[in-house]
């Protein structure tokens, strides 16, 4: 089971925190812990492109 856990090896693309097995939220080619965290990853990625 850690060797699972291990072979994901991703941290939450949002918030940064170490993903669970049972607790994957893969989006866009990331891996996030849930739909809020990629909510605010696609909103603060909006805001960046805004200021160039």
């Amino acid at each position: 089971m850690a060797e699972e856990i291990q072979e994901v090896g991703k941290n939450c693309a949002g918030c940064k925190k170490p993903l669970k097995k049972a607790r994957k939220y893969y989006r866009n080619g990331k891996y996030f812990c849930n739909n809020n965290c990629f909510q605010k990853a696609q909103e603060s990625k909006a805001q960046k492109a805004e200021a160039k």
